[in-house]
């Protein structure tokens, strides 16, 4: 799968707020097209149709959007010593929530052919902080 990233986006003002490849996009993704039979007596029933190339179809592509938000906490330091600062973040992963589907059904005799199987994680949050020591 091929991702194609268009831009990187940081606002600082006080807080940092970064969005790196805000807007991942990925083309859509090869899967192969199968008849769920066994036509050459392999124990599989992985054949192709006539005429199918390997990797023919096509899954739908993926959006997704992920932004970061940190703040830096300078801490006392000393006489002599540097200073630390504790870096807080958030990240949400997918903000829009929009539904990334994987996993086609390629085999022909399937109710479910071309459909897809899974869906990719919805929109995550992550919590981080990170203590800086003599910068």
């Amino acid at each position: 799968m091929r991702t194609v990233s268009r831009h990187r986006v940081t606002v600082v003002e006080g807080d940092r707020l970064t969005a790196r490849e805000p807007h991942r996009v990925a083309i859509r993704s090869p899967y192969r097209e199968r008849l769920g039979a066994d036509l050459f007596h392999t124990g599989l029933a992985n054949a192709r149709p006539a005429g199918a190339g390997r990797n023919a179809l096509r899954a739908s592509g993926t959006s997704t959007v992920d932004v970061r938000w940190s703040r830096d906490l300078p801490l006392s330091a000393a006489k002599g010593e540097k200073a630390r600062a504790v870096t807080l973040s958030i990240d949400a992963f997918n903000v829009f929530n929009h539904p990334n589907f994987t996993g086609y059904v390629g085999n022909v005799r399937s109710p479910f052919f071309r459909s897809p199987t899974s869906v990719a994680p919805g929109r995550r949050l992550q919590l981080a902080a990170e203590m800086k020591f003599g910068e």
